[in-house]
């Protein structure tokens, strides 16, 4: 999830090569998600996955528990709950062999000790039949995943991540195989369509997956790849922004396309909410001098076109300002390749507006090197609103240098994410030391190792929850059903976003924390680093109809 590309061409994967390839730079795990329908039967039940039981099981334990009949695999499991509290799943109603059950965590009883871990189900027999190749990429002991490798990034992360899933899961007699492989359709952040379709090609005829993670981020554009890819029938899993990520885009591709990040959708009504909710009609008092004198802010919407003509569509960002009487100043700047884009005439326009507050829905890579100097270079300091949207709130994606101090020291905004913490605090970690506590990341692979984690998450659950009968139907059915129990979501110690796909959705989570840049803080992903993203109540989480309606305290207090 780097805010940076930098990917160059290279041949189109072949099957020598996808085992373990060189690292090929692209900037950030972002995004892709897909769902079809389903008319599959539900998994089978408790007494069909352990026939042969030895020694009776009649308590489900904290820390070895195994979900009856509601919570048997792909079925439904009690709404939230807090850690420790009384479970509301029914006792098993078949006899379970002792030892014979993976270990599960808390009441009502969860997968691992992640608290957005799905249900646990009950252990498979394997001497039982799971129906071998129920589905292109999957066999009787293995579900093969691609792996476009991404700039930053370490395979051997992922790689990790999928021992521990392998272990901590059910899959059936089966174990996830990644198969990583070096992507040539986005050259220095530009999308080259064309190319993407052609990898998507080679990773479905060369590999023959059952899924793929997410493609080198490209400006937005990758979806090229994924819906190359849903035309062939192939599970996309992302954690990011695609400017064509809307829900209506995902149904009509389901079940093929998934995302663990909200839907740009959802991240643009949610944007016009918290806007009006806590900035509308108050003074821009994080603005910079000239701009603060305003009693009132005046926001300013800048969009970019990328160069293969992919735009966001801001109708839900329209339309949800228009409810508290906000119309702002629009400007649309399209991309180019010429590096020495400026961005000054852009950012004349919002200035001669008298524009205070700037949502800019950009990449990252673009409001750091292009509008925030252009904006100091004409002394406006405007506040810069940001939110999830390709990137623009992470640590990277202004400290260490990488931005203008008097212009980042104006982020604040809203983001979709897990709220990010130290290292040691975060699952994705858990994971890897778990698979191999010799094992240890480097501080510039964070990003991408949790990025990974998550698109793994998301993928294993709902292999786990679909049973042995493995396809895309089954595996949308079963996400679509299942209920997490999300423990503790939105509070401390993680503040972690509620999970969920009802709806039904085909993405993870709506929620939000609120946030602000501060530029001299040391950074949570690498604390060798100054400037941090600090969440306002420590990451307290919020969804539509919820903004509450006050003044938040940025820039103050704890930064976690």
């Amino acid at each position: 999830m780097s805010g940076t590309s930098g990917q160059r061409g290279q041949s189109p994967p072949r099957a020598p090569a996808l085992v373990f390839g060189a690292v090929v730079a692209a900037i950030s795990v972002l995004v892709g998600a897909v769902a079809l329908t389903s008319r599959q039967s539900p998994p089978p039940t408790i007494a069909e996955f352990a026939p042969r039981a030895v020694e009776q099981i009649k308590e489900a334990l904290e820390e070895q528990a195994v979900a009856g009949a509601e919570g048997s695999a792909g079925g439904e499991v009690a709404g939230a709950a807090s850690e420790g509290a009384p479970t509301t799943t029914a006792a098993p109603t078949a006899v379970i062999e002792a030892g014979r059950v993976r270990q599960c965590v808390g009441s009502p009883p969860r997968q691992t000790e992640d608290p957005q871990s799905p249900p646990c189900v009950p252990y498979f027999d394997p001497d039982l039949d799971n129906g071998g190749a129920t589905s292109k990429g999957v066999t009787a002991d293995q579900i093969t995943i691609a792996v476009p490798q991404q700039f930053f990034e370490d395979i051997n992360a992922p790689l990790k991540e999928a021992q521990f899933f392998n272990k901590r899961y059910e899959f059936y007699g089966r174990q996830l195989v990644l198969q990583p492989f070096g992507t040539t359709g986005c050259v220095d952040s530009q999308p080259d369509p064309a190319k993407m379709r052609a990898d998507a090609v080679a990773v479905d005829e060369e590999i023959q997956v059952f899924a793929t993670l997410a493609y080198a981020g490209c400006q937005g554009a990758d979806h090229h790849y994924y819906d190359a890819l849903a035309e062939r029938r192939v599970i996309s899993i992302v954690d990011g922004n695609l400017t064509t990520g809307l829900e209506r885009n995902y149904a009509r591709r389901s079940p093929y396309q998934w995302n663990v990040m909200a839907g740009v959708d959802t991240i643009l009504a949610n944007t016009a909410q918290f806007v009006c909710a806590t900035l509308a009609g108050r003074p821009p008092r994080y603005a910079g001098t000239l701009q603060a004198e305003g009693e009132t802010r005046t926001f300013g919407v800048i969009s970019t076109r990328s160069t293969d003509g992919t735009t966001p569509d801001l109708t839900p960002l329209r339309e949800g300002l228009k409810a508290c009487g906000v119309t702002p100043v629009e400007v649309r700047d399209d991309q180019t390749r010429d590096a020495t884009r400026s961005g000054v005439n852009t950012i004349v326009r919002m200035r001669d507006a008298d524009v205070t507050s700037v949502l800019c829905l950009c990449t990252a890579v673009d409001l750091r090197n292009v509008y925030m100097p252009a904006a100091s270079s004409q002394g406006y300091q405007p506040e810069w609103v940001q939110s999830s949207y390709i990137n623009t709130d992470l640590d990277n994606s202004y400290g260490g240098g990488n931005a203008p101090p008097d212009q980042s020291s104006r982020v604040l905004g809203i983001s979709f994410r897990n709220k990010l913490l130290p290292r040691q605090d975060m699952p994705w970690y858990w994971a890897i030391k778990e698979a191999d506590p010799q094992f240890e990341p480097a501080a510039q692979t964070y990003y991408s190792a949790h990025s990974r984690y998550v698109q793994l998450l998301l993928l294993a659950s709902g292999i786990q929850m679909a049973g042995p009968n493995l396809t895309p139907e089954t595996f949308r059915a079963a996400l679509q059903r299942t209920r997490w129990s999300n423990p503790g979501a939105g509070a401390a110690p993680y503040f972690q976003a509620e999970v969920g796909f009802a709806g039904p959705r085909h993405t993870m989570s709506v929620d939000a924390s609120m946030f602000w840049f501060d530029p001299q803080r040391p950074g949570t992903v690498d604390p060798s680093l100054p400037g941090a993203i600090c969440y306002v109540d420590r990451g307290r989480r919020y969804r539509l109809g919820q903004w509450p309606r006050r003044d938040p305290p940025f820039f103050t207090g704890s930064c976690l």
